[in-house]
Order: C-alpha cells, then structure tokens, then sequence
C-alpha cells in the first residue's frame, strides 16, 4: 500500500508577551492557511490566553507555570530558567509528534530565544527565526554586534548616523539602546546574542515588507537568508485571505473590547487621542503623573492604555476630574481602535514635553480641511516670489504619483556639498521631481546635473506648497519638519525610511 504522503509540521515558539505572541500566532495562521500543519509553542501560563481554530496551541514549561515572568525573582533568572526547561520541554514536545502523522519537519522560533535552533539542530530539522522588529531596528541591533556601534549611546553620538536610517536622536531608538542599562538590560544581551548566529539558520524571517524597508531589507538579505513577510496582522486588515480572520486571537490582558468600541461610538470623528505604549514598558510613576496631566491638559476625549499595576500610580484627583473625558482601560484590540473612526492620533512613546500641549492643528487654509472659511484656499503669504501657474503645468504633464517633490523649508540651511548630494541622489532615482531650493542654494548646484536633467525634473525657488501636495502627480514628499503637518493633512506619503520601534516596546 503506497505510504501516505505527510503535511509538512511547523512549532512556532514564541516568547510570553503580547507584541511576540501576536505576530507569530499570525503567521502560524498564515502557514496552516497554506495546507501546513502549525503549532505554537508557548508557556503554560499563556495558553489559555489564546484562542483560534485553524492551528494547535502546545504548552511549554518556562519553570515558572503559574504566572510566568511575575514568579520569577528577576529578569536574568527568568531568562535562564527559559533557556534550560524550555529547551527540554519544547524538545520534549518535538518528540512527541515523531511517530504520529504529521512529524515535525521545521522550528521557528522567536528570536528573543537564540536557543531555538540548538533544538532544532538536535532533531535534525529545519530551523528559522523570526524577527518579531522591524528591518530598521534589526539593523541597529547589528551594528551593535559588528562592533561599529557601541553601548552606551552618549550625547556626542546623537544624532546617530547609520546605513540605511535618517539620524537618529535619543526618541528614535529602541529603548534597549537608549537607556541599555536597568531592568532590561538581560533583554539587550539576549537580543544581541540571536545576531552572532542568524547566518546558521535556514531562513531568518522578518515582520516588515520590501516597499516599506526595501533598502534595509537589500543590505540584510546580503548577510542571512531573509524572509520579509509582514505585516503579521489578521487578514481582515490586509488581504481577507483568511475567512474569520478579524482579530489576533490572543490577549495576555482582560480586554474590555464593547465597552471601549462603544464608548469611541459616542466621540466625534478623529477627535480622541490614543495612548498605549506596549505591554513590556516600564513606566515610572513620575512619568505617569506627568502623562495624565498633559492629558487633561490638552483637553480632549482620550483613550489610554495602562497595565493594571500601573493604575495605581495614577493621581487620585486626575481620575477625578477627567472620568467625563476619558477612560483609561488595562488593554483592548489595538487594531480596533486604531481602525476606529473617532481616533484622530495615536501616542506610542513617551514624547510629551513638561507642559500640556492644545492640540490646535494642523493650521492650512480651510479649503484642505474642513471647508468651513469660504475662500480660503491659500496661507495667503509668501516671502518668496511662487511661479504657481508654471509649476502646476509642469506637474500637469506628469503620471499619478510619479514626482518626487522635494522641499526642505525656507529656514534650512544646505552646505554645497549637501546639495550636490541631493542633485545627484534626485538624478539616480531617475524619476521626475520638483525641487524647491532657495535661490541663493541655486549657485551650489553641479552645472552637469542642470544639463542632464533639465527635461527630468524642475527646480523653482518657492511655490504654493498645499496645491502641490494635492496634485494628483506628486508621490512622495522629503521635507522640513513643520512641512509634515500639511503633507500628513493631504496624505501624501513622506520619503525616506521611518523608525517602526517605539521607546518601550520591543
């Protein structure tokens, strides 16, 4: 009799909190949508967490199964104590699939625990890792391992430049390399020790996609065997693949999800400001105090996302005077809320200065917002001479969402060797483009870049800066920093790469 031929059996381990779990159950989901067979691996404390229908949920043992890292004295000896039960549980839970139907065929594993492929390589099958962070912050991460970046990051390093990212200020990296020292500091040595072996693995997959990171994922593809396959967020928010595929299916938290959604249902639109800074950030109770007066503050409907013990750091008279305000919950559906129509922005790092900030904004003509002020369709001030009408000719003549449009703000300051940079970055791109440059920064353009590309692209010394955002041709925007308030307006996309990792969240 002919042998029945075996569904390929992926073990998806996944390290116990919730911003690890959600992407590697996806992508679980994703493999067993494909005809695989798919598990995932995780602590005895978390499985009753999850719930989904279409994969094999499996626990292993942390040495903690009551209450996982709370149990634990502290984070290194958590960490340990992973490493040596858990290797002998999940290799426990590979053999004990060896002589069934469906024998396991290949491991990934959550790259916070580089001791996944020791396990694979014990039983002889395939092993990958999968890289719950953007390829932006990898990169950071590998710089680290190379050595060409050290730790700790001092003032004199800041901004921070590094292959592929704009620079870096202290807000924009991972918190495990601004503040590497502290509480999670045994997160930064395991995180850094998966990079010293990740050429070893079968396939290294990572949680972004090429048009978001294409140039990172080029320089990482050069090194290990990437993947890109994100985002791993459930399907009825990306490509309806998946029948039911409406929610991650798993919470570590309580989540009120019809009280918040209800709630939201009674604010106008784009009106509340949402706060959630992920489940393994450590919050001071200075910090939120200072939080949850800039709140009230800016005296708006907010939602706000604090873990249970965090509660009671909150002032007593802030929950006082702002329950008609807000509603500050322990956890919720993120993709919920951020799909909600009455969320009107989101705060996922500690960014808010030492005052309450009104939110205002944006300030453009009424015509590009709320047509409310008849008339108004320009700022109706320009300290330059604009050449309006030629400009959006010239645009005219250009494909949808061809042109690079490129406008750095009358207050920046461009050394010649900076303009050269940009002319000739503009003419590899080999895509038509609008850049206004002041004229006194016209002098420092390379005279064989005007020559070659006059029939490519066209640069002007100022223009109507919200009619170009809104015509139809531009396709992306580099800018000046107060320029990003009318391009987020217009929703035209910025250039450039973007730091995906919050201070705080892994």
């Amino acid at each position: 009799m002919e042998k029945t031929k075996q569904r390929p059996h992926v073990i998806v381990l996944t390290y116990p909190a919730q911003g690890h779990i959600n992407p590697l159950l996806q992508f679980a989901k994703r493999l067993a949508s494909k005809g695989l067979k798919a598990t995932l691996a995780t602590t005895h404390y978390t499985v009753p967490s999850i719930h989904t229908k279409t994969i094999s949920i499996e626990p292993i043992s942390d040495g903690y199964d009551q209450s996982g890292y709370n149990q634990a004295p502290n984070l290194p000896t958590y960490l340990d104590s992973f490493k040596t039960v858990g290797s002998k549980t999940l290799s426990d839970l590979i053999f004990k699939y060896k002589d069934s139907d469906s024998p396991v065929t290949c491991l990934v594993y959550d790259s916070l625990l580089p001791w996944g492929p020791e396990v694979a390589k014990k039983h002889g099958i395939y092993g990958a890792a999968f890289l719950t962070n953007s390829a932006s912050v990898c990169s950071m991460y590998w710089q680290i391992e190379k050595g060409v970046l050290s730790l700790p990051v001092g003032d004199g390093m800041v901004p921070l430049v590094l292959p592929g990212l704009i620079p870096l200020g202290f807000c924009d990296m991972p918190s495990f390399l601004a503040q590497p020292v502290g509480s999670h500091s045994a997160y930064l040595e395991a995180i850094l020790d998966k990079f010293s072996c990740l050429e070893l693995n079968d396939w290294v997959f990572v949680n972004s996609f090429e048009e978001l990171e294409s140039e990172l994922a080029n320089a990482l593809l050069g090194h290990w065997p990437v993947e890109m396959v994100g985002p791993m967020v459930p399907s009825m928010f990306l490509d309806q693949q998946i029948e039911g595929d409406t929610n991650y299916g798993a919470s570590l938290w309580n989540p009120i999800g019809d009280q918040c959604l209800a709630w939201l249902d009674t604010k106008p639109p784009k009106s509340v400001v949402y706060v959630s800074f992920g489940s393994m950030a450590q919050i001071s109770a200075e910090q939120v105090e200072e939080i949850a007066w800039a709140l009230k503050g800016v005296n708006k409907p907010f939602l706000w996302v604090l873990k249970e013990p965090e509660h009671e750091k909150l002032p007593t008279e802030f929950s006082n005077s702002t329950n008609q305000m807000g509603l500050v919950i322990t956890w919720s559906n993120q993709l919920d809320v951020l799909a909600h129509r009455a969320v009107g922005c989101f705060l996922a790092n500690a960014l808010l200065g030492h005052w309450p900030v009104e939110m205002v904004g944006p300030m453009v003509p009424s015509m590009f917002l709320d047509q409310q002020i008849e008339g108004d369709t320009n700022y109706g001030a320009s300290l330059w001479n604009p050449i309006g009408d030629q400009c959006l000719a010239w645009l005219d003549t250009k494909p949808p969402k061809s042109v690079v449009y490129v406008s750095f703000g009358s207050m920046a300051q461009i050394s010649a060797e900076q303009v050269e940079e940009i002319a000739w970055a503009l003419k590899g791109v080999n895509k038509p483009f609008l850049w206004v440059l002041k004229e006194p920064e016209h002098e420092k353009l390379p005279t064989e870049f005007s020559n070659s590309t006059d029939q490519m692209g066209l640069v002007i010394a100022w223009s109507n800066q919200l009619d170009v955002l809104a015509h139809r041709a531009v396709g992306c925007f580099e800018i000046g920093i107060n320029g990003s308030y009318d391009e987020c307006n217009i929703a035209v996309v910025s250039s450039g790469p973007r730091v995906l990792e919050a201070p705080g969240q892994l």
